[in-house]
């Protein structure tokens, strides 16, 4: 039995690709690259901000650390001017969140900067919603990593098998896996289902309805 529920945020609760593929060709044009489009953003997101960064480069620069880090710097800078845009979540999300939160303490997680993550979820949702919302630090380890989504199942009170880890992504399914936790996706996202069950995600969502029949039939 489910006793608390941990979601991942870009692609699950909200479509925030528009803002990070214009924060990134900010970036891009400042230091004279060229641009990316959203199908090459789909590629590289959920790897976290500074692999964002490596992979909108040109081929031949990837490998180079000076390169990757004035991006990654560049990106910083842009998206913390546009990531706001994202004002709303997926149709069907906020009635979804409030149906759960009288039933589960409710978390997020994402590899999105910390501060970005903690504004954004702030903008989207009533205040007291999550327990926590929880992105990327410069001193602690990324998702797929675990340590971040078992620190949340503490703070909520359920032992890790008693989570459920709610994301779109090969990299959720990972992160679910690492912690022990059920692996609960949705295709809405940015990864079809047939890569999210090749990962080992336990049950694919199509809608918001749907998923919540996945979380209440765990």
């Amino acid at each position: 039995m489910l006793k608390a529920l941990i979601f991942d945020l870009d692609g699950t609760l909200a479509h925030t690709l528009p803002a990070i593929a214009e924060g990134m060709n900010l970036a891009l044009a400042e230091l004279g690259y060229p641009e990316i489009d959203e199908a090459q953003v789909y590629e590289f997101i959920n790897m976290g901000a500074r692999d964002y960064a490596k992979y909108a480069l040109p081929l031949e620069y990837r490998e180079d650390d000076a390169r990757i880090d004035a991006l990654y710097e560049a990106y910083n800078r842009h998206y913390a001017e546009v990531y706001m845009h994202t004002d709303t979540t997926y149709d069907g999300i906020p009635a979804l969140i409030e149906h759960l939160k009288g039933k589960y303490p409710l978390a997020v997680n994402s590899n999105k900067q910390d501060e970005f993550v903690k504004a954004l979820v702030a903008q989207l949702f009533p205040a007291g919603t999550f327990v926590a919302a929880e992105g990327f630090r410069t001193d602690r380890a990324p998702k797929p990593d675990p340590a971040v989504p078992l620190m949340l199942a503490r703070m909520m009170g359920a032992e890790p098998h008693e989570c459920a880890y709610i994301g779109d992504s090969d990299v959720d399914v990972k992160t679910a896996r690492n912690a022990g936790m059920r692996a609960l996706d949705v295709c809405w996202g940015y990864r079809p289902a047939d890569v999210l069950y090749h990962m080992g995600a336990e049950k694919v969502a199509q809608t918001p309805a749907e998923l919540l029949e996945l979380i209440e039939n765990c």
